[in-house]
């Protein structure tokens, strides 16, 4: 037996570096409140619409493909009192089961390493209501600079092929292209790294105790550790940022 993805997480509200002002901003702009309905397509623990809900009063519905990740978020909505305007469901295919044009905007936060989420737009826009928004965020380079001098994030990366962590101006141009308006991209900080790192290197150190005599979770701790260690002194923190652009649906 050794650790899961859970355990890795589970000191996380967010599981991705997306920080509450990134989310109060996104709100802000597009003026919402208790009439809208959002949709978060990867939802995880639900902390993204805890924390619209808890802002901006607004209805929301998530889902993710790990049940324990959506049992872990449906106790924080009860503990938070907002089970009556959040729902947590376990589904794990693209076909979103929702009517056209229904939500007014839709959240796909992608994780902190390199991923191929561009896919589920063309979903997210059929559930999306005409002039509705989406927010997508991923990885981002932090330098034009195609010659990235760190070896140690040049293997991290390829370890990931062929997805690729997202070029701004060229996500940007390839949102433009496929008919959404790009509303504004936001970046996050360090700090809003390190709050989502942070729990991690905790739960690492808690399973290196709870697993001490097995060599295989042992292996599996380094990988997790490695992931924090390419943000710290990989490189990372130097050419990587994350980023959401918000888009809406003409």
């Amino acid at each position: 037996m050794q650790p899961d993805l859970f355990e890795r997480f589970k000191h996380n509200h967010f599981l991705a570096p997306i920080s509450v002002n990134t989310l109060k901003k996104i709100g802000d702009h597009i003026g919402l409140s208790a009439d809208f309905w959002v949709f978060d397509a990867s939802c995880g623990k639900g902390g993204s619409v805890i924390s619209l809900a808890q802002m901006f009063g607004c209805s929301a519905i998530g889902l993710d493909d790990r049940p324990e990740f959506v049992e872990d978020g449906r106790r924080r909505i009860l503990f938070e009192d907002l089970s009556h305007l959040i729902d947590l469901l376990t589904h794990a295919s693209e076909d979103f089961p929702f009517d056209d044009d229904y939500f007014d905007l839709a959240l796909l936060c992608g994780p902190a390493y390199p991923s191929s989420t561009t896919s589920k737009l063309r979903s997210l826009t059929r559930i999306v209501k005409p002039r509705g928004w989406i927010a997508f965020s991923g990885l981002a380079w932090k330098s034009d600079d195609e010659n990235i001098p760190s070896e140690q994030l040049i293997k991290w990366l390829d370890a990931y092929l062929p997805c690729e962590p997202i070029d701004v101006e060229e996500f940007w141009a390839h949102f433009t292209e496929q008919g959404y308006n790009v509303e504004f991209v936001e970046h996050e900080t360090e700090n809003a790294w390190e709050t989502f790192l942070a729990p991690q290197a905790r739960s690492i150190i808690e399973n290196r105790l709870e697993y001490a005599d097995s060599l295989e979770a042992q292996d599996m701790l380094n990988r997790w550790q490695q992931d924090l260690e390419i943000y710290h002194n990989g490189g990372g923190k130097q050419f990587l940022g994350y980023a959401t652009f918000l888009l809406r649906c003409l």
